[in-house]
């Protein structure tokens, strides 16, 4: 009897609702609901528990009870926090091993890369044999400090580190010299190249690389260094000597070529920069080395990821320092600008 008085309160209520299928869900559902709440608190709970419902009080609906909406558990789990991100700091790398071993993931950069190892006695006598001169450096050095150029020539090995020259007749005393200078420390192997010298003294060139205030990479400056007159390095706080680019490629290239290939370097220069900011987030500036061989081939030497600018002070157009200071500025960068050793060439 009662589910018939239901029935008609139900379908008065809906207006729209007929008889048939419809009904009969609205009914069933509705005296269900009925039954929940008429019942002891223990039946209540226990027939809620059993439907999958909170054990809080729900909404009343009498349309039907799948719109009755359960109220938030006690154990439900709370909302997730945004968690803020750090903001990304700016990393760079001293250790030339890594360095290398990241361009040499980008296939456009591994053709302009010198063959590299890790110093060891099979990898020093195997590169030797191959090439028959090389350049050790410490992975962790900069400013060319520890660097040796290592020569093998019928027989004979030779190596010269700053000022001194050692001569040895077997490799077995070559290497072990090697050892004592490299005093426990990880060095790298790396292809020697014959660079292109500039009234005797081998040169090679540094470029400016810095993400610009409008986005995107950007080539902001070049210059040439020209090694100490008793020396195998070219970097200014060696003694080197510093040039304008096209200057000491004069010798070397008509007007055209010149310029095609400086606007070569800078394009190798923005490849490699976009390939170390993958591997170094935050990186805003690069400072690239590159050799030039007898045929004018783009070898990069090593690549700075906190390099100066104080060589830029002794070119005679400053216009390349103050862009380079002016994108510094944009990303927060200030520098001190105190050339202690490098000389303006003359």
């Amino acid at each position: 009897m009662d589910v018939y008085v239901n029935k008609a309160a139900t379908v008065r209520k809906a207006g729209s609702m007929e008889d048939g299928p419809k009904a009969e869900v609205s009914i069933n559902s509705y005296s269900k609901y009925r039954r929940l709440h008429s019942g002891p608190k223990k039946k209540l709970k226990a027939a809620k528990r059993k439907r999958g419902l909170s054990t809080g009080r729900l909404k009343s609906s009498h349309k039907s009870s799948k719109y009755a909406q359960p109220a938030r558990s006690r154990y439900a789990a709370p909302p997730k926090r945004k968690v803020l991100k750090p903001a990304v700091k700016v990393r760079s790398s001293k250790d030339k091993w890594v360095k290398t071993k990241v361009l040499l993931r980008n296939g456009e950069l591994r053709n302009h890369i010198p063959a590299t190892k890790l110093f060891g006695k099979q990898s020093l006598y195997g590169m030797l044999r191959k090439f028959g001169m090389v350049y050790v450096k410490p992975t962790g050095g900069q400013m060319g400090i520890g660097v040796m150029r290592v020569e093998a020539y019928r027989g004979k090995f030779t190596y010269q580190h700053g000022f001194r020259k050692a001569s040895f007749g077997s490799y077995e005393a070559l290497y072990h010299a090697l050892v004592r200078e490299t005093r426990g420390k990880t060095y790298i192997v790396q292809k020697g190249i014959n660079l292109l010298k500039h009234k005797g003294r081998p040169f090679d060139i540094r470029l400016m690389v810095q993400k610009s205030p409008f986005g995107g990479w950007e080539a902001t400056g070049t210059l040439g260094r020209v090694a100490h007159p008793r020396k195998i390095v070219t970097n200014g706080s060696q003694g080197g000597s510093i040039y304008p680019t096209a200057r000491l490629l004069k010798k070397y290239s008509d007007a055209g070529y010149r310029n095609r290939l400086i606007r070569h370097m800078d394009y190798i220069g923005l490849v490699t920069a976009k390939q170390m900011r993958a591997a170094y987030p935050g990186l805003r500036v690069i400072g690239l080395d590159l050799a030039l061989d007898k045929h004018m081939k783009p070898w990069i030497l090593e690549v700075n990821t906190a390099p100066d600018p104080c060589p830029f002070t002794l070119l005679p157009d400053k216009a390349m320092l103050r862009r380079i200071i002016r994108y510094a500025r944009a990303y927060g960068r200030t520098y001190a600008l105190n050339c202690g050793k490098a000389r303006r060439g003359v």
